[in-house]
């Protein structure tokens, strides 16, 4: 009883510096203060990239709405004529999941490939988890994406990756088991309003050992790394997570 408490509070003095850290950050974009780099690349339109990276939280694979967003991306892609897919699944059973989804490969990219810890890949984890750790040893706060891809190699004969597409769920895809449900909604909500305050393309924390943290919010998000215009990839994506919630699939 003694410990809910105090994570209750712990928890409300968060929300209290999150709501002034937010307001804060509401009142400079309003007054024009927004990074200048980030609007810039905002504007720029490149060619497809040939290899795309797609990640989300392991612990989100038992959530339907991952694996949807997930076969539908790769979709996309193959529409938009991305040759490579690179899904990173830290716990190594969404392959499985998505066998039946895969038959038609006519209709996703040729080269698709998962990599989790259990793999001959397994680097791919590491190095991300040594990122992190140098990153909290030297006290910083932000990890970039660059940063963590360039020291990250695909190997083989795969070209090095162009982009990343971060998929999340809606905060009520998380199954209810027990009380302690409630806190992960709640942090699930707080972390999707953290949106209107996060820099676009800056990883403010990447969680316990690498997990990827969500950014945006409410639908599977896609970040650029070197000023690839994705929002017309992200509009897609966007109009099959609603059209999931809506009709429950």
């Amino acid at each position: 009883m003694l410990l809910l408490i105090v994570n209750t509070i712990q928890y409300i003095l968060f929300e209290i510096v999150f709501a002034i850290t937010f307001i804060f950050s509401f009142i400079k974009k309003v007054l024009g203060f927004e990074n200048i780099e980030d609007q810039a690349n905002l504007e720029k339109v490149k060619k497809v990239p040939k290899h795309m990276v797609i990640v989300f939280r392991g612990s989100e694979v038992i959530e339907n709405g991952v694996l949807y967003l997930l076969y539908q991306a790769c979709r996309i892609f193959k529409q938009l004529g991305v040759e490579y897919v690179t899904i990173f699944e830290p716990n190594g059973i969404v392959e499985s999941k998505l066998t039946v989804l895969l038959n038609n490969e006519d209709e996703i990219p040729a080269n698709l490939r998962f990599l989790s810890s259990g793999d001959s890949s397994k680097d791919f984890l590491n190095k991300i988890q040594r990122i992190v750790e140098q990153k909290h040893n030297s006290n910083e706060k932000e990890v970039t994406y660059r940063e963590i891809y360039s020291i990250l190699n695909s190997g083989g004969n795969w070209p090095k990756a162009d982009c990343i597409l971060i998929l999340r769920n809606m905060p009520f895809d998380i199954p209810i088991n027990g009380f302690n449900s409630l806190f992960v909604i709640l942090n699930r909500l707080r972390e999707y309003t953290a949106s209107f305050c996060t820099r676009l393309f800056i990883v403010t924390s990447l969680g316990t050992w690498g997990e990827i943290p969500p950014l945006l919010a409410q639908h599977a998000e896609i970040y650029e790394l070197w000023g690839f215009n994705i929002r017309n990839i992200e509009k897609s994506i966007v109009l099959y997570s609603h059209s999931k919630q809506r009709h429950g699939k």
